[in-house]
C-alpha cells in the first residue's frame, strides 16, 4: 500500500494465444498473450445478503466500482419475491459506487415496496375453468378494466382470455445515487413502433414523435402505475446518434424527457447491464415464449432496431407492425 491508502496493482487482460489453434498435427504448447497495465487503486468488495463476498477487484482513485452482472445475478434472483401487498427486490448497492477514494465494501440494497408503487400488468393466463367461469360472471370493473376476485385482479385480453394482474419483475441495469434504472424482465405487451408520418417534420422512425413513446408515457404508465407512480422519475433519454450504434445516423432525434422509455442499441450491448451476448438478450413473454422486442434506436430508411427471439439485434422495416415491448424506467 501507498501512503494515500492505494494499492499498487498490475491488471492483466488476455489477448489470445501465440499460435493458431487449428491445423494441429503434433503435440503443441500454446502460450497465452496478455496486455498489462499498472495503476494505484483501492480494493472494492461486493457482498451478498449474508455478508459473504461475491466479488472483489481494484478501482483507480476517483473511478467507479463495477461488479459484472454475471457475478451478482444470483443475488438478484434470490432477492425477488412478492405477496398480495408488497414486492421485495434488489435495488442496487447501499453505498455509492462512484468516485472511489478509499478501500470500500458494498452491500446489497434489498427493498420492499407496495405492489402499487412497483407497477402491475396482466401477465399469467388463467386456465382454471372454474375461475374463468367466475370471472365471466363479474360485471363490475375498475378504471383499468380489471375485475377483483379472491384478493387478486384479472383482465380479459380480447380472444386470449383472462390474465392475472401481477407485479412487473424488473431487471436491474444501473444506479446513480438514489435513482435505479430497470427494464422489465419479460416482454409485457406488443405495440407498433410508429404509424404516424409527420412529413418533413420527422421521419417515420423518429423516436421523439413515435407512437410507441407516446403509448409508453400515457396508456402503459397509467395502466401499470394507476394507483401510484410517485417512484417513477422523469429522466433525460439519450437519443444521440452514438446511442444508435451509427455515428452518422441522421435519423437520430433529439433527447427526450420521459418516465418510460425503450432501451437503445448502446444499452442492449452494455455488459454492465447484464447483456453479455445474444443469449443474455433473449426475453420471454408471460407465456414463456422467446419474443422479439423493440429498441428505441432508428436505423436506415424508416427502420427501427429490434432484438430477435434469438437475442441478436436486427433492423426491422415494419415499424407499423406490433412487436414486443420491454419498458424501461428509472
Amino acid at each position: 500500500k501507498n501512503e494515500d491508502g492505494t494499492t499498487n496493482v498490475v491488471s492483466y487482460s488476455f489477448k489470445g494465444w501465440d499460435k493458431n489453434l487449428t491445423g494441429i498435427t503434433a503435440p503443441t504448447t500454446f502460450t497465452a498473450i496478455y496486455d498489462s497495465t499498472s495503476y494505484a487503486g483501492y480494493r472494492v468488495e461486493f457482498r451478498n445478503k449474508d455478508g459473504s463476498e461475491i466479488y472483489h477487484t481494484y478501482t483507480k482513485k476517483g473511478g467507479n466500482a463495477v461488479c459484472r452482472y454475471e457475478q451478482f445475478k444470483d443475488l438478484i434472483s434470490s432477492s425477488y419475491s412478492y405477496d398480495s401487498e408488497n414486492v421485495t427486490m434488489f435495488a442496487g448497492w447501499k453505498e455509492p459506487t462512484s468516485d472511489i477514494r478509499s478501500d470500500s465494501i458494498f452491500t446489497p440494497n434489498i427493498v420492499t415496496i407496495p405492489r402499487k408503487q412497483n407497477g402491475e400488468y396482466p401477465q399469467t393466463q388463467v386456465e382454471d375453468d372454474k375461475l374463468i367461469s367466475k370471472l365471466n360472471s363479474i360485471t363490475q370493473t375498475d378504471a383499468q378494466g380489471y375485475v377483483s376476485y379472491g384478493g387478486e385482479k384479472y383482465k380479459k385480453i380480447n380472444v386470449y382470455g383472462w390474465r392475472k394482474v401481477e407485479p412487473i419483475q424488473w431487471h436491474y441495469l444501473s444506479q446513480d445515487g438514489d435513482n435505479v434504472q430497470f427494464v422489465s424482465e419479460k416482454v409485457l405487451d406488443d405495440h407498433v413502433w410508429n404509424t404516424t408520418d409527420h412529413g418533413d417534420e420527422a421521419s417515420l422512425n423518429n423516436y421523439k414523435f413515435s407512437d410507441i413513446r407516446k403509448w409508453l408515457n400515457s396508456d402503459f404508465l397509467e395502466q401499470a402505475f394507476y394507483y401510484d407512480s410517485s417512484l417513477v422519475q422523469t429522466v433525460n433519454v439519450d437519443n444521440s446518434a452514438e446511442s444508435t450504434g451509427i455515428t452518422d445516423n441522421h435519423y437520430a432525434c433529439e433527447d427526450t424527457q420521459d418516465k418510460v422509455y425503450l432501451l437503445s442499441y448502446k444499452d442492449i450491448l452494455n455488459e454492465d447491464y447484464g447483456f453479455m451476448d445474444d443469449a443474455s438478450r433473449i426475453a420471454y413473454d408471460a407465456d414463456g415464449n422467446a419474443h422479439d422486442y423493440w429498441l428505441r434506436s432508428p436505423s436506415s430508411g424508416n427502420n427501427a432496431l429490434c432484438v430477435s427471439s434469438s437475442g441478436n439485434v436486427y433492423s426491422y422495416n415494419y415499424v407499423y407492425i406490433s412487436t414486443g415491448v420491454r419498458p424501461a424506467l428509472t
